[in-house]
């Protein structure tokens, strides 16, 4: 038996965290007996297409986020199931509520917002992608399975680092909203007292924009964090913008690093820090969210609660302190985390996010429970 899936989120072709699981999972799914087509929010307006392997492309109109025409496109593809990959509370319950609505949902606050539990609760069945959204979800909803994200691991392979006497950090965070939930103070405020003094001085990749077109200035916040600017490295802005830096490049970029760096305050699931151990590299971040699940070598750190916006729930904002030394534990054992015996350890952590070990293991199994109740 197979389902016909109209799936909602970014297209394979956007280089974001959603898209990149449209496509790895899509063809994957295709391959499996089901028929899926996309609404692209995010990448496709005014024109349905087909793509050359056969998968049936359809835009959004008015609405960027589709809510206004995604029903016409279900009753088009005849949908049996819609998915939606994305922040829930984008999505119309008004609407979604008239629809099988499959929502793959993360979570990256402590508790759901109100937006968030308001847009859920018109779900028929929800996928979380950790178990800290499992568990938030359950009390709200009867339909909650844990189907966490997937990771190309052939992509993202261990190798041993040449001890070039540098020691290199690397930090991937989307720069988006004001305030940012990435914590670009807190990295910048950590990594100014690690390589206070150090000699050879530490290198710091950022791969994100510095300049805050949609999101806080980076060059701003670093003198705000008293920060060497020269120690900090970002990427080329024009072909970031344009998406021109594929998981292939990542993987390059992990293999020249130590460690993997996240101050975020919130995770849905963490993807980078994912790839990072698949490449072998320990990962620092903050006790909280999808970070439990994802962050399984180097240290979790302590973090302080506090209300983002509107009062409805909170993020956590790691501890400054707990960062440097976790950076200064891990410069002390240089030798060892750069061999390639230990990094082969840190990948095996995490292999159980291969995206064909989620598939068999998790996501397929779950979308057959989707299908037995969907024909019932």
């Amino acid at each position: 038996m197979s389902l016909r899936i109209l799936w909602v989120g970014d297209p394979p072709l956007v280089y974001t965290g959603y898209g990149g699981q449209a496509a790895l999972f899509i063809p994957r799914l295709r391959a499996a007996g089901h028929d899926v087509a996309l609404l692209a929010v995010g990448g496709s307006a005014g024109a349905t297409y087909v793509t050359p392997d056969g998968l049936k492309v359809y835009p959004t109109v008015l609405d960027p986020r589709g809510n206004d025409i995604v029903a016409a496109h279900a009753r088009d593809h005849r949908a049996d199931v819609v998915l939606t990959l994305g922040d829930p509370h984008v999505f119309d319950p008004a609407v979604y509520r008239e629809l099988p609505w499959l929502a793959w949902a993360p979570l990256d606050f402590e508790t759901p917002t109100k937006a968030t539990k308001r847009s859920l609760e018109a779900a028929r069945w929800i996928w979380a992608p950790s178990s800290h959204a499992e568990a938030a979800y359950k009390k709200f909803h009867s339909r909650v399975t844990l189907v966490p994200h997937g990771v190309h691991s052939s992509t993202f392979v261990s190798t041993a680092k040449r001890d070039d006497g540098r020691f290199i950090v690397i930090a991937i965070a989307a720069n988006k909203g004001t305030p940012s939930r990435k914590g670009f103070f807190e990295l910048f405020s950590a990594f100014r007292c690690f390589a206070a003094n150090r000699s050879p001085s530490p290198i710091l990749y950022l791969h994100t924009d510095p300049a805050g077109i949609a999101g806080e200035d980076l060059m701003e916040m670093m003198e705000i964090a008293d920060l060497d600017p020269t120690l900090v490295t970002f990427p080329d802005r024009y072909r970031y913008l344009c998406g021109g830096y594929t998981a292939s490049n990542l993987a390059s970029m992990y293999a020249t690093a130590d460690v993997y760096l996240s101050t975020s305050h919130g995770e849905g699931f963490h993807l980078p820090a994912v790839e990072a151990q698949m490449a072998g590299l320990p990962v620092i971040a903050a006790d909280h969210t999808a970070n439990a699940d994802t962050c399984c070598s180097g240290k979790l750190v302590r973090s302080i609660p506090y209300v983002p916006f509107d009062g409805a729930t909170t993020w956590r904002r790691p501890i400054v302190q707990d960062i440097t030394e976790a950076l200064i534990e891990i410069n002390n054992v240089l030798s060892i985390i750069r061999s390639k015996e230990h990094r082969n350890r840190i990948r095996d952590q995490v292999m159980h996010f291969d995206i064909d070990r989620v598939l068999k293991d998790k996501f397929l199994p779950a979308l057959t429970e989707v299908e037995r109740q969907v024909r019932n």
